[in-house]
């Protein structure tokens, strides 16, 4: 990709957003779940950093790349499309924004974990990301509280992994310190059971939504089915 780069460009700046360890596992858990797959534990949800960025410290060079951490404290005015403008010297007004790959309510991700993890088969394939395409555009509009990895999560990253951000920190001076704060209107999941829990206490919001919003469109019956077994 350089060498290719190379013969339109002078110079090559690589920019990268980098997650926090936990909110790059819930970001990663929620795109897999509406891809079709229910997976909740902690070592199959991580992402090497290194994996991540050592390809572009090797082939563009350390002083070529810049590494930032997405958050709201680390982003020009909170937003990464300010902050990517700022960098590129580019007029944000001049940028077209288009949201994509919103994240489900807590309720909406409780049902379809649910479903996929106890009726539909768990793997990531073209059927299953149609079912779960069908199912994630019902839920659309269903809760309103944010799913939030609890701090067993947390511990994982300390414990697990922090041969990993130590890496971040030597190599590219990426500080990774990440802490668990509960917040309003957000559901702590820690384990399967949790969402399993939090699925039975929202099924007959779950019921009525279905009563009122699907139009045909989803055959439901196995959804109800696996989550009426729990409930």
């Amino acid at each position: 990709m350089r060498d290719f780069l190379q013969k339109y460009f002078l110079s090559i700046k690589i920019i990268c957003y980098l997650r926090s360890p936990v909110a790059f596992m819930q970001s990663l858990f929620q795109q897999r779940l509406k891809g079709g797959v229910a997976e909740l534990k902690p070592e199959r949800l991580y992402s090497s950093y290194r994996n991540l960025v050592e390809k572009f410290v090797k082939v563009f060079g350390v002083e070529h790349s810049t590494f930032v951490q997405f958050s709201k404290e680390s982003l020009i005015d909170g937003d990464v499309v300010a902050d990517v403008a700022s960098r590129i010297n580019e007029d944000k007004n001049n940028i077209k924004v288009k949201r994509a790959n919103e994240g489900l309510s807590a309720e909406a991700a409780a049902v379809l974990f649910v479903y996929l993890r106890f009726s539909a088969p768990n793997v990531m394939d073209r059927e299953a990301y149609k079912r779960s395409k069908k199912l994630v555009a019902l839920l659309k509009g269903f809760g309103e509280n944010k799913l939030l990895f609890g701090e067993k999560y947390y511990s994982f990253v300390e414990h697990e992994r922090c041969h990993d951000l130590k890496w971040l920190k030597k190599h590219v001076g990426c500080t990774m310190d990440e802490k668990f704060v509960a917040k309003k209107n957000t559901v702590i999941v820690n384990s399967a059971e949790d969402l399993v829990c939090y699925c039975k206490s929202v099924y007959p919001d779950f019921i009525r939504h279905l009563a009122e919003n699907n139009k045909g469109n989803v055959k439901v019956i196995d959804v109800v089915r696996a989550v009426d077994a729990f409930c």
